[in-house]
């Protein structure tokens, strides 16, 4: 069999090294074709450590591999729809979508009070909360008169509807097929100009925070004239929050505020209700999530994770621990259930959903809801601890103290531009892969006892 000869792993590796063509176009036929492995080869092997080390020539390669391949996918029978959408948008070839990539980069200009925005998702949770939350707050600022349409994933819409901006829910399935990932774009360009069509002539303004639906801004949706795009992995400095709201400042002149994210209504009002009933004892709480993101390497192990839980519940604290919203992060955290009883720790499992009893004999209480609850979690909580993941990004906006474990896996630019910004005390730990969990938990949990000490504005 040909795939003896051109395993994807060897074929992702080709790429990356060179963006060898060849390399390329046999790596999507496989992908199309739906051979097993192929599609996490060219976006977990390829397209995403391009892009995780942000710089300028990585993302030239990135676009030039994405480019082959888009041209590649719109001739195959199950990218019937994507081929049709393309030449609609007058795209033709490989040549016109990286001609794409030029039109939100121009220079600023006089921008006319717009009726209405459009700001495409950047695609996960946490990456909307570092990097499109600060750009829909600073647009809110600017143009508070404009009705802002935020175009994402449903986990999303709890943070937007809590900004009192409207959400349009789109796919992207990150697990999904070559066909199914390119075709998400279809659906986007189609939801874009519904919205774009009830906005004045010329009042319609779009905003890409760089984001996967896009493709680098490859598939940046029609007309040019209103469409932005932050280059953020083109930028040299910076973690990503500063690197929006420069950008922000720059084209528009806008400032995005510095206060706490406002919850939901009835996330709030849960939030309240979930603090009132974790502290009758008195007894402090911190949200814990080990998460990955389906990434092992920004874990550090079950050795540090233990054993961060039993030093703060030594401390006197008692621990929300998140089970996760897939199955990577729900293995992970349920892998040291037994270890922390065997420590001496009491556990309680909540069924999934909204529940509040407890009981006061539980030191740490796992937990699984829905984004709203999971938003609430962290704000009715005195500190959060957890990896690079959605975790950090919700505490730092809240401005709930957080502290961040941040293995340097990627690379030393790619922790800086991940770090968390936001109104409330910061901390992170970087971590050389590899470091024992022993030799981390030492410094992880002076600091969560400073961040625990020197507490914060609350939202509650």
């Amino acid at each position: 069999m040909i795939e003896m000869f051109h395993p994807t792993a060897a074929l992702a590796t080709c790429i990356l090294r060179t963006g060898d063509r060849a390399a390329t176009a046999r790596l999507t036929a496989l992908a199309l074709d739906d051979a097993e492995g192929a599609t996490e080869a060219l976006f977990g092997s390829v397209v995403e450590p391009l892009c995780d080390g942000f710089t300028r020539r990585g993302t030239l390669i990135c676009e030039g591999v994405l480019a082959q391949v888009i041209d590649l996918a719109r001739r195959h029978p199950d990218c019937a729809a994507l081929d049709a959408a393309l030449t609609e948008e007058g795209i033709g070839g490989e040549a016109d979508l990286r001609a794409r990539t030029a039109w939100g980069q121009r220079d600023p200009t006089s921008t006319g009070a717009p009726d209405r925005i459009g700001l495409i998702s950047r695609g996960t949770l946490g990456a909307d909360l570092a990097i499109s939350l600060p750009l829909l707050r600073g647009l809110a600022a600017r143009w508070p008169e404009a009705e802002i349409v935020v175009f994402g994933r449903e986990r999303l819409r709890p943070v937007i509807e809590g900004l009192g901006a409207r959400f349009v829910s789109v796919g992207y399935g990150r697990q999904g097929g070559l066909a199914a990932r390119l075709g998400a774009w279809v659906g986007l360009r189609e939801a874009i100009a519904a919205e774009a069509a009830g906005a004045g002539p010329g009042r319609w303004l779009l905003i890409d925070p760089d984001t996967r639906l896009t493709q680098l801004g490859l598939l940046a949706p029609g007309p040019r004239a209103a469409y932005w795009r932050l280059p953020s992995r083109k930028v040299e400095a910076g973690c990503l929050g500063q690197i929006a709201r420069d950008w922000l400042a720059a084209r528009f002149g806008a400032a995005a505020p510095t206060t706490p994210l406002p919850l939901r209504l009835a996330d709030a009002a849960w939030a309240r209700r979930l603090r009132s009933a974790m502290t009758a004892d008195g007894r402090r709480l911190v949200a814990a999530g080990f998460g990955f993101g389906g990434n092992p390497a920004k874990r550090v192990g079950p050795e540090f994770e233990a054993g961060a839980l039993v030093a703060l519940v030594a401390d006197g604290h008692r621990v929300l621990l998140a089970r996760g919203v897939d199955g990577s992060a729900r293995a992970a955290t349920e892998a040291f259930y037994a270890a922390l009883v065997d420590r001496g720790l009491r556990v309680r499992h909540l069924p999934e959903g909204r529940h509040l009893r407890p009981g006061a004999e539980a030191d740490v209480v796992t937990w699984q809801a829905d984004p709203g609850a999971f938003l609430a979690v962290i704000a009715a909580s005195d500190a959060h601890l957890g990896y690079d993941s959605a975790g950090q990004h919700i505490a730092a906006a809240l401005g709930v103290p957080t502290l961040t474990i941040l293995v340097t896996a990627a690379g030393l630019r790619h922790a800086d531009r991940w770090r968390p910004t936001g109104p409330g005390p910061i901390r992170v730990l970087r971590v050389d892969p590899g470091a024992t969990g022993s030799a981390i938990l030492g410094p992880a949990i002076a600091a969560m006892r400073a961040l625990l000490r020197g507490g914060a504005a609350r939202l509650l």
